[in-house]
């Protein structure tokens, strides 16, 4: 797995199916640390969450804000 780097098309697209084929495998309760200041194009948002929303198996999903600990959830299956 290469190392993190916005500005590198291969880095982008080694983390990009790496995020998406996790997401499309988990199942239950998701649990993620997100920040308020997101970058335009982040993972996060763009593969993450809407692979985790169409993933059938998925029953909730929460975030945790990293700076207050505070937890929200933003989806539940019902």
């Amino acid at each position: 797995m290469p190392d993190w780097d916005f500005n590198n098309p291969e880095s982008m697209k080694a983390w990009d199916l790496a995020s998406g084929s996790y997401a499309e495998q988990v199942s239950g309760e998701v649990r993620a640390v997100v920040g308020s200041d997101l970058r335009k194009g982040n993972i996060w948002e763009n593969v993450d969450l809407p692979r985790l929303k169409n993933n059938p198996n998925v029953t909730k999903i929460t975030t945790i804000d990293p700076k207050t600990g505070l937890e929200k959830i933003i989806f539940e299956r019902k």
